[in-house]
């Protein structure tokens, strides 16, 4: 099991075993990044976006940087996750439909 710790609204899941300044600097970031994430979500009200969308718009973050940033929220309640069976499935950056 990770070691996580909790800034004012993201999570970082310390699997690197960072300590320090760098921890500190990852937490931020972490925070940063789901801000940024929330951000886009609540400036688009009730659409669907996969990951993808939030990559293309953020410009720069980790895949998993933004999925981490899209479960939290949606462990939190502010975003929801949309069963794949409710919602069309979007082109993804491969060219391949994703949900």
């Amino acid at each position: 099991m990770s070691k996580r710790r909790r800034g004012s609204r993201g999570r970082f899941y310390n699997t690197i075993h960072l300590r320090g300044k760098d921890l500190e600097r990852a937490e931020r970031e972490a925070d940063t990044q789901e801000e940024r994430v929330l951000i886009f979500f609540l400036l688009r009200p009730g659409r669907y976006f996969t990951r993808d969308h939030i990559l293309d718009y953020l410009n720069g973050p980790p895949i998993s940087s933004v999925t981490r940033a899209m479960s939290n929220l949606a462990d939190d309640g502010y975003i929801l996750k949309v069963p794949p069976e409710e919602k069309p499935m979007a082109m993804g950056r491969f060219g391949k439909p994703i949900h």
